[in-house]
């Protein structure tokens, strides 16, 4: 966990309350954390490709099985930039299509 605590906070505190859910059940859970380096100029579409391609790269290690739990950075498919022209041009809906 604390890997995940550096990579992106408030995600790491989701999978922290995941987990603790799940040894509350009784049960193990496999987490994976991903880490990319997203496009901050707006292309969400280059973004979810590398996202996806980080998930696809998870799931299919031959050695290990697949993780219950991906942990991906907050800002993954909008970047990182706070220039607010970009972020109201970035902002969905409630349903929008990154949250298919």
């Amino acid at each position: 966990v604390p890997t995940a605590f550096n990579l992106c906070h408030l995600s790491s505190l989701l999978c922290v309350a995941v987990l603790e859910t799940a040894k509350m059940v009784g049960r193990s859970m496999r987490v994976a954390v991903l880490q990319m380096q997203c496009n901050d100029d707006g292309d969400k579409d280059a973004n979810m490709i590398s996202l996806r391609d980080l998930v696809a790269g998870a799931c299919s290690d031959d050695e290990s099985p697949a993780p219950e739990l991906l942990l991906a950075p907050e800002f993954a498919i909008c970047g990182y930039s706070y220039k607010s022209e970009l972020l109201w041009k970035l902002a969905e809906p409630q349903g929008g299509s990154t949250e298919e």
